[in-house]
């Protein structure tokens, strides 16, 4: 497995580097940690942003196996709940949603640890069957880890 913690190395990046303007052009709370939803820290923040690791697949590059490859599908979602209305979740999440694929395609190529990384897809999945709604998008992304091992 790899040196590079990949969810950990997104987690920070986004933290770092993800801004939301609301409507009335203040800034919004995000939250960005690893892995699942917490319903509490939605009452106090605009957005959540989860990270957690779809797969991996480590390549060798090579017969010596020295130079790897790591292909990872991390899978980052944006969770957001009514205030008000309907319309003012929506209306963050596509915002949410447009900001984390400017934050990563803006850079590609330098998040420390990562080669590469990128928006490979995303989807809605809502959860309407709970109250208050929760408004959730699912990116995929595609990161490029080249790690050289020693040889012993």
């Amino acid at each position: 497995m790899s040196s590079v913690d990949i969810v950990e190395t997104l987690t920070s990046f986004l933290q770092t580097n993800i801004r939301l303007v609301k409507d009335d052009a203040s800034l919004g709370k995000v939250a960005v940690c690893r892995e699942w939803l917490d319903r509490e820290l939605l009452k106090t923040y605009d957005a959540q942003v989860t990270v957690g690791l779809g797969s991996v697949v480590d390549r060798k590059l090579g017969l010596s196996a020295a130079q790897r490859l790591i292909v990872g599908s991390p899978k980052v979602n944006v969770w957001v709940t009514e205030k008000g209305s309907a319309e003012s979740g929506q209306s963050i999440r596509q915002k949410m949603r447009l900001e984390i694929n400017r934050v990563i395609r803006e850079n590609r190529t330098k998040i420390p640890g990562i080669a590469y990384v990128d928006v490979v897809s995303f989807r809605d999945v809502d959860r309407v069957d709970v109250k208050p709604f929760v408004w959730r998008t699912e990116f995929t992304l595609k990161t490029w880890v080249f790690e050289y091992v020693a040889v012993t």
